[in-house]
């Protein structure tokens, strides 16, 4: 996971799909690992330009995705958990089992949502 794809793009947080999109191609074109074999870079340089290249690649995925970026702006936007602590769950107790059907009805889906079937 890229700790911030807008830094990883150079690119603020209001960027359009247009813009990022071009951010992504220059710094493409800059750390393809091909290119650089190409003018015999030293394998420090190679390594470097490798990864700077998978960091580079993570941010585009997560940005030209529209459901994850909304999701990404949303966290960035009002806070969430780091990757070492754990999410905050529904801490609410779960209904008595269904009579009828023998267990609960409700499920917990995602971060904290209660969901019913």
């Amino acid at each position: 996971m890229v700790p911030d794809p807008y830094k990883a793009l150079n690119l603020s947080h209001g960027a359009s799909r247009a813009e990022i999109k071009k951010s992504y191609r220059q710094l493409a074109l800059r750390y393809h690992p091909d290119r650089l074999f190409a003018r015999n870079a030293t394998e420090i340089e190679q390594k470097e330009a490798s990864e700077q290249f998978a960091s580079i690649s993570a941010a585009n995925r997560l940005l030209t995705d529209e459901q994850r970026k909304k999701e990404y702006d949303h966290v960035y936007k009002y806070g969430g958990y780091d990757e070492e602590e754990e999410p905050v769950v529904n801490k609410r107790p779960h209904p008595s089992p269904d009579p009828v059907y023998g267990e609960s009805k409700q499920k917990t889906k995602g971060i904290g949502y209660a969901v019913a079937d």
